[in-house]
This record gives C-alpha cells, structure tokens and sequence, in this order.
C-alpha cells in the first residue's frame, strides 16, 4: 500500500514526540550511580595499584635489585643484539631510567690519586660512553670514575655494522666498532651544556651570582666548576676522564689531533687520556713506538700546560699486545716526559681460535712483569 512521504514523516514527528514515547526513553538510558560497596573497590584497587607501582619503581631503580640481573639482562640479550642493547642502556641513563646505588661508600673504599679524592675506586672506562651523554646516570650506578670518549676532532661513523659480537660462553664481547664519534665540538657542547644546567641548579638562589658567572665565561665553563669548589665531574668524590683519539683520515704519525683535543676538552676533564692503542685505527698503535710516542707526549703535555689550573693530569693507554722491548721503551718514555700515568690495556688483536677455556680468559701479560713495570714507573 502506498503511504505519502508527507503523512509518514509526520507520523513519525508525532511517535517522537508523544510524552510515553519520551518517558520509556529516559527510563532505558538512564545510569544508575555506582553503589557504596563499587566505589570502596575501586578505590581499593586503585590505592593498591598505586601502591605497587610505587613500590616496584623503587625496586627497579635500586641498583641492587636482583631483578636487573636475572630478568631484565637476559630479556635484553634475548630480543636486542648487542649494538642495539648498549644504545638502549646509554639512553636509559641519559634520561634517568637507569638504576642507581643508593648505599654510601664505605670510607675504606677512597682512594686520593694527583692530589684528588675519589670515592672508590671503580671506574668506567671509555668505550661505553663514547659521546658524553650519560655521564650522570653513569656516576649515579656508582662509579668513582667515568671515562668518556674516544672523542676525535671531526664526526666519524666508526665501521659498518655488525660491529659488536657476543660471545656467551665467556660472557664478554668483540669490539669493531671502528671509533665512531660525534667529534670535539658536539662533545664539547654537550659539556658545556651539562655545566650551564648544574651552575643553574646549584645557583638558582643567587640569579645574579650565576649571571655573572656565565657571562664570564661564554665559551669555556669548566673553569666556572673550579671557582664553585668541585671537580669538574661536578661531584665532589669522582673524577671525570676524557679519552681524546685521532680520526681515521688524518695522517698516522701526526700528533695534531691529540693537541687539538688537549685544547678544546682539555677545561672540562678531570683526567685527560691520550689513546694510541685502539686496533680500530689503522696505523694508530705505530705511535706507541719510542720516537713517535716520546714526540706526541711532549707536545700534548705542552699543549696541557696551557690551559686554566688546576692542569687535568695526562695518562696514555696502551696495548695488550706490547713485547717486552716495547714496554721498556714505553716506561722510560713516561719517566722521560713526566706523563702522569698509564692505562693498560686496551683492547687485544691477539685471541686462540676459541676464547673459551672453563671459566675463565687467562691475560697473555705476565703478571710479575706487570708490578715490575708499575714499580720502576712509580719510584720515578
């Protein structure tokens, strides 16, 4: 049967509007409020959630916690590769979602090297870190030292990747990753960046006073950490290492590179670190033979003298892989020069076909040798 659209339209308008129609609408939309008993559950549940969150964070950040040992690193090895996995653990520290230690040194622990206190004796070598973006989180692990770099006067990728390899069975790694860098001036920056935010923080009740102090100073800054009265790691108990390298490009035996980095870091470290023993630069090791190693130290100590006191003390970092012959030549070149000390080691090209053997790596250096070398070096 055929309705005009018009009668049906109006039909319509009126069902819409006809009061029944309107109270049987109201009556199957309306929401009945929560009873007591729901509302004490929820708030229950919520409090409890709260609670445990909270309670979980603390745990977590607890450097301590058992948690970071038999879940959270197996995870992590289990579903990232290596590269990927060191990334991941420099921007949690960056960022502050890494763990710290929350228990004080025990006072047995300090230990005074070039006149400066350090709380304990632990530190983080450089390789780790190699940009300076984690050096916060890193000293709030715990460490009393934390070495960053290499750094390299100009941006370099470092090789191409894979580059990092794991070897489960003796618990350690392969290192290739070819001294990748962001270079002098984005490290120096970053620097530069981390004191500006500690002056202003530790400042902020004296605007005027910290005014003055960045405006004395627009370029450098590290001499401002001297006048506030800590070390330039900004604690008062740790000291901050920046190991300096050369780039790839530039010509092996050149010593510019090093003086380069004396110049333009040399105001923000605590130590300073010359490294002429990475196997990832070619050529770069020839520099620890007696002539080549004697010029390069003497024009970066010179190159240290130069800048505002207090002077960071000069190490070098030596290979695994020196004979015997080498080693004399590089102890009387340390005592010749005056270098402040030595780093050993760093990584070795030299390996069996399997690392592994029971439970341990056995060193190839011979360990009396070792304390004859350290004993001749210090009497001097």
């Amino acid at each position: 049967m055929y309705i005009p659209r018009r009668t049906l339209y109006h039909s319509t308008l009126r069902l819409a509007t006809h009061p029944s129609c309107s109270v049987r609408l109201l009556t199957t939309t309306a929401k009945q409020p929560p009873s007591f008993s729901t509302k004490t559950r929820n708030f229950v549940l919520g409090t409890a959630s709260i609670f445990a969150t909270v309670l979980f964070l603390d745990y977590y950040f607890d450097s301590r916690a058992a948690i970071h040992k038999y879940l959270l690193m197996p995870v992590l090895r289990g579903v990232l590769d290596a590269e990927d996995a060191h990334r991941l653990a420099i921007w949690s520290a960056k960022w502050g979602l890494s763990a710290s230690d929350r228990v004080k040194d025990d006072e047995r622990l300090a230990v005074e090297v070039w006149g400066r206190k350090m709380a304990n004796p632990v530190g983080l070598a450089a390789g780790f870190d190699k940009h300076g973006e984690a050096i916060d989180g890193l000293f709030d692990i715990g460490f009393g030292y934390v070495e960053i770099g290499s750094v390299t006067p100009k941006p370099q990728p470092g090789n191409p990747k894979p580059r990092v390899f794991r070897l489960p069975q003796d618990r350690a790694l392969i290192n290739r990753y070819g001294f990748p860098s962001d270079g002098h001036r984005t490290v120096a920056l970053r620097l530069r960046e981390r004191i500006r935010r500690y002056i202003y923080g530790t400042l902020s009740h004296h605007p005027k006073e910290t005014a003055r102090l960045l405006a004395s100073s627009p370029d450098g800054f590290g001499t401002l950490v001297d006048a506030i009265g800590v070390n330039r790691s900004l604690y008062g108990s740790k000291l901050l290492g920046i190991n300096l390298g050369k780039n790839k490009s530039s010509d092996v035996e050149s010593v510019e590179d090093y003086v380069k980095g004396v110049k333009e870091l040399g105001d923000y470290a605590d130590v300073l670190v010359i490294n002429v023993s990475s196997p990832n630069t070619p050529g770069l090791r020839s520099l620890q033979k007696r002539e080549k190693l004697e010029k390069l130290l003497r024009e970066v100590i010179r190159a240290r003298n130069t800048l505002s006191k207090p002077q960071p003390p000069l190490l070098v970092k030596i290979s695994p892989d020196l004979s015997d012959e080498e080693l004399d030549d590089i102890s009387d070149v340390a005592v010749a020069t005056g270098v402040d000390g030595i780093i050993i080691s760093n990584t070795t090209i030299s390996r069996a076909d399997t690392l592994f053997s029971g439970k341990y790596i056995h060193m190839r250096i011979n360990m009396d040798e070792l304390h004859f070398y350290l004993s001749a070096f210090s009497q001097n």
